[in-house]
């Protein structure tokens, strides 16, 4: 069961690795990587430009900002933190719920000339991810809030959760 840091940075890296070897499946035809699947959907490629755009922001606020202004900005929890199960059926039921329009988090009309930058970028991003969470207690996770464009204020355990979620997720949506 994913709960502390340790159990998420292990799904995490779990989660890294299976979509690399997602979008690397040599069974697939060689365009398949730049190829969306269907008119709306995105492509293995963006998928993965959408991944490190999404970790990027995540790691700007967490690198730069400090805690304190966390605190100031976004308060306490007044909640009980979600387990990684409620988060994931909470998230899931707002995917249903949403349209997205103007998404900043959206991937662009990515080209198998990027796919090396964004492979790199993936593993690098959320490397420095884990080294970042890595370095808070386990109490700070659960006292402290960062906003999701989706799921609103998260605790930080909460976010773990999302950011391990949110890469199987897109793997399973490469089919």
């Amino acid at each position: 069961m994913i709960h502390d840091k340790n159990s998420v940075a292990t799904a995490l890296n779990t989660e890294i690795v299976a979509f690399l070897a997602a979008i690397s499946d040599k069974n697939r035809p060689d365009n398949w990587i730049t190829t969306p699947p269907a008119a709306g959907k995105w492509s293995p490629l963006q998928h993965l430009d959408h991944l490190v755009i999404s970790i990027k922001a995540i790691n700007r606020a967490l690198r730069w900002v400090p805690k304190w202004v966390l605190r100031w900005r976004f308060g306490r929890p007044n909640r009980p933190g979600r387990t990684y199960d409620e988060l994931v059926a909470r998230y899931l039921a707002r995917l249903q719920e949403r349209t997205f329009v103007n998404n900043p988090f959206a991937s662009a009309n990515v080209t198998g000339d990027h796919e090396a930058a964004l492979r790199t970028a993936f593993v690098k991003e959320h490397e420095q991810f884990i080294r970042i969470f890595m370095k808070w207690s386990e109490k700070d996770l659960d006292a402290y809030l960062l906003p999701h464009p989706l799921l609103g204020k998260l605790t930080m355990r909460e976010f773990l959760f999302f950011v391990s979620y949110h890469v199987g997720h897109h793997r399973a949506l490469l089919g």
